[in-house]
């Protein structure tokens, strides 16, 4: 897979390594909040191939579009936020 099939920029791994969890996170968060560059692309990507094989798209072209408009929605953040909520109401 390769992005120029999906009309993104391909770029060098350096663009997507992470020192610590701070910038892990970081970097997630752009993702979520639909900031355009590398980890955006590889998360429409790898989200569009997931989409494919669970059957919801017809194509990997189609899926890779349908993670890009989910998280361009707001709907990928939303789920996190649904879940980090959840998953605080079992804090000890």
């Amino acid at each position: 897979m390769h992005p120029d099939l999906f009309g993104l920029a391909s770029a060098p791994i350096g663009m997507l390594r992470v020192a610590n969890v701070d910038e892990a996170c970081e970097k997630l968060l752009g993702v979520l909040n639909n900031e355009v560059g590398v980890p955006r692309d590889i998360v429409q990507m790898n989200a569009g191939a997931a989409i494919y094989v669970a059957g919801l798209a017809g194509t990997l072209k189609e899926g890779v579009k349908k993670a890009g408009q989910v998280i361009a929605s707001g709907a990928a953040k939303t789920k996190l936020d649904h879940f980090i909520a959840l998953s605080n109401r079992f804090k000890a």
